[in-house]
């Protein structure tokens, strides 16, 4: 299980929201996998949930008040 989530969503536009990463050891594995592909040479990698056409975030909200992203791209720049 790897999520992304934003608690406090509805103060993101005055800064004061947080982004929460939640695993389990197989997400943990998932995550370093998608980091590692970095390593080796594109500039980023997209994580996404199955419907938003992905497979490496899940969908099953683990925050009482918070809200799922669907998609999460990570960027390596120089």
């Amino acid at each position: 299980m790897l999520n992304v989530e934003i608690r406090d969503a509805d103060r993101v536009l005055d800064g004061q929201a947080q982004v929460e990463i939640i695993c389990d050891e197989a997400g943990f594995v998932e995550l370093r996998r998608q980091l590692g592909f970095l390593e080796g040479g594109p500039n980023h990698v997209h994580l996404a949930t199955p419907s938003w056409a992905g497979t490496e975030l899940d969908e099953d909200l683990q925050g009482e008040r918070n809200v799922l992203v669907h998609q999460l791209t990570i960027y390596k720049i120089k």
